[in-house]
Protein backbone atom coordinates (compact mmCIF):
# COMPACT_ATOMS: atom_id res chain seq x y z
CA UNK A 1 0.00 0.00 0.00
CA UNK A 2 2.85 2.35 0.88
CA UNK A 3 4.43 1.48 -2.40
CA UNK A 4 1.20 2.29 -4.25
CA UNK A 5 0.93 5.50 -2.25
CA UNK A 6 4.46 6.50 -3.32
CA UNK A 7 3.70 5.57 -6.92
CA UNK A 8 0.51 7.66 -6.76
CA UNK A 9 2.44 10.63 -5.35
CA UNK A 10 5.06 10.25 -8.08
CA UNK A 11 2.29 10.18 -10.70
CA UNK A 12 0.63 13.23 -9.17
CA UNK A 13 3.98 15.07 -9.14
CA UNK A 14 4.54 14.04 -12.76
CA UNK A 15 0.99 15.19 -13.61
CA UNK A 16 1.65 18.55 -11.94
CA UNK A 17 4.93 18.86 -13.83
CA UNK A 18 3.25 17.94 -17.11
CA UNK A 19 0.36 20.34 -16.37
CA UNK A 20 2.88 23.11 -15.64
CA UNK A 21 4.68 22.32 -18.91
CA UNK A 22 1.35 22.30 -20.76
CA UNK A 23 0.31 25.62 -19.17
CA UNK A 24 3.68 27.12 -20.10
CA UNK A 25 3.40 25.78 -23.67
CA UNK A 26 -0.15 27.17 -23.97
CA UNK A 27 0.97 30.55 -22.59
CA UNK A 28 3.90 30.54 -25.03
CA UNK A 29 1.57 29.68 -27.92
CA UNK A 30 -0.90 32.43 -26.90
CA UNK A 31 1.98 34.93 -26.62
CA UNK A 32 3.37 33.86 -30.01
CA UNK A 33 -0.12 33.99 -31.54
CA UNK A 34 -0.64 37.49 -30.15
CA UNK A 35 2.79 38.58 -31.38
CA UNK A 36 2.13 37.15 -34.85
CA UNK A 37 -1.28 38.84 -35.02
CA UNK A 38 0.28 42.16 -34.02
CA UNK A 39 3.07 41.74 -36.58
CA UNK A 40 0.50 40.78 -39.21
CA UNK A 41 -1.52 43.94 -38.46
CA UNK A 42 1.64 46.05 -38.65
CA UNK A 43 2.61 44.37 -41.93
CA UNK A 44 -0.88 44.95 -43.35
CA UNK A 45 -0.72 48.61 -42.29
CA UNK A 46 2.75 48.95 -43.81
CA UNK A 47 1.50 47.27 -46.99
CA UNK A 48 -1.44 49.69 -47.20
CA UNK A 49 0.93 52.64 -46.72
CA UNK A 50 3.24 51.28 -49.41
CA UNK A 51 0.32 50.80 -51.79
CA UNK A 52 -0.82 54.38 -51.15
CA UNK A 53 2.74 55.61 -51.70
CA UNK A 54 2.92 53.50 -54.86
CA UNK A 55 -0.31 55.04 -56.12
CA UNK A 56 1.00 58.55 -55.34
CA UNK A 57 4.28 57.80 -57.10
CA UNK A 58 2.42 56.37 -60.06
CA UNK A 59 0.27 59.52 -60.28
CA UNK A 60 3.37 61.71 -60.06
CA UNK A 61 5.02 59.62 -62.77
CA UNK A 62 1.97 60.02 -65.02
CA UNK A 63 1.95 63.78 -64.43
CA UNK A 64 5.66 64.02 -65.23
CA UNK A 65 5.18 61.90 -68.32
CA UNK A 66 2.36 64.16 -69.52
CA UNK A 67 4.50 67.21 -68.78
CA UNK A 68 7.39 65.68 -70.73
CA UNK A 69 5.14 64.99 -73.70
CA UNK A 70 3.97 68.62 -73.58
CA UNK A 71 7.57 69.82 -73.35
CA UNK A 72 8.54 67.66 -76.32
CA UNK A 73 5.75 69.27 -78.34
CA UNK A 74 6.86 72.72 -77.22
CA UNK A 75 10.48 71.88 -78.05
CA UNK A 76 9.48 70.73 -81.54
CA UNK A 77 7.57 73.99 -82.04
CA UNK A 78 10.62 76.00 -80.93
CA UNK A 79 12.91 73.98 -83.20
CA UNK A 80 10.56 74.50 -86.14
CA UNK A 81 10.49 78.24 -85.37
CA UNK A 82 14.30 78.29 -85.16
CA UNK A 83 14.55 76.56 -88.56
CA UNK A 84 12.09 79.05 -90.05
CA UNK A 85 14.04 82.00 -88.61
CA UNK A 86 17.36 80.58 -89.86
CA UNK A 87 15.89 80.24 -93.33
CA UNK A 88 14.52 83.78 -93.15
CA UNK A 89 17.90 85.04 -91.92
CA UNK A 90 19.68 83.31 -94.80
CA UNK A 91 17.21 84.85 -97.25
CA UNK A 92 17.79 88.28 -95.71
CA UNK A 93 21.56 87.82 -95.93
CA UNK A 94 21.16 86.85 -99.57
CA UNK A 95 18.98 89.90 -100.17
CA UNK A 96 21.59 92.10 -98.46
CA UNK A 97 24.37 90.64 -100.61
CA UNK A 98 22.19 91.22 -103.68
CA UNK A 99 21.57 94.80 -102.58
CA UNK A 100 25.32 95.37 -102.07
CA UNK A 101 26.01 93.94 -105.51
CA UNK A 102 23.33 96.16 -107.02
CA UNK A 103 24.74 99.19 -105.17
CA UNK A 104 28.27 98.47 -106.46
CA UNK A 105 26.88 97.99 -109.97
CA UNK A 106 24.95 101.23 -109.82
CA UNK A 107 27.93 103.09 -108.36
CA UNK A 108 30.05 101.69 -111.17
CA UNK A 109 27.45 102.77 -113.73
CA UNK A 110 27.31 106.22 -112.16
CA UNK A 111 31.11 106.57 -112.26
CA UNK A 112 31.12 105.49 -115.89
CA UNK A 113 28.44 108.06 -116.80
CA UNK A 114 30.20 110.78 -114.84
CA UNK A 115 33.47 109.90 -116.54
CA UNK A 116 31.78 109.97 -119.96
CA UNK A 117 30.03 113.25 -119.26
CA UNK A 118 33.33 114.84 -118.08
CA UNK A 119 35.01 113.98 -121.28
Amino acid sequence: MAQEQTCLQDLEAEEESLQAQLDKAIADQVRMHTTFKMELRESAKCCEEMMAQHDDTKAQWSALEAELIGMEGHLQTVLDERDRLEEKSMNLESDIQCAFSMQRYLESQLKDRLAKSSI
